[in-house]
């Protein structure tokens, strides 16, 4: 288990990833937190991140930082 109401996933794609209950999503997703995912899985997976997959897509902050990460990326950053 991690933070509260969250476990980590074993093996696969996923690994380490956190995993939510409905009522801890709108921590989990905060868009701070899920736009400081994209560096650490592009150094583990060792290529660009293209596709950003969340628990609870209508809580938190996931879609704005879904939509500030593709701006970027439409920037060259």
């Amino acid at each position: 288990m991690g933070a509260a109401g969250t476990r980590k996933q074993r093996g696969g794609a996923g690994a380490g990833v956190r995993m939510a209950c409905r009522l801890d999503g709108g921590q989990i997703n905060r868009r701070d937190d899920v736009l400081n995912q994209v560096p650490e899985c592009e150094r583990a997976r060792g290529r660009p991140v293209n596709f950003i997959a969340v628990d609870y897509t209508t809580i938190g902050g996931a879609r704005g930082a879904v939509n500030e990460f593709n701006a970027e990326r439409a920037q060259g950053r």
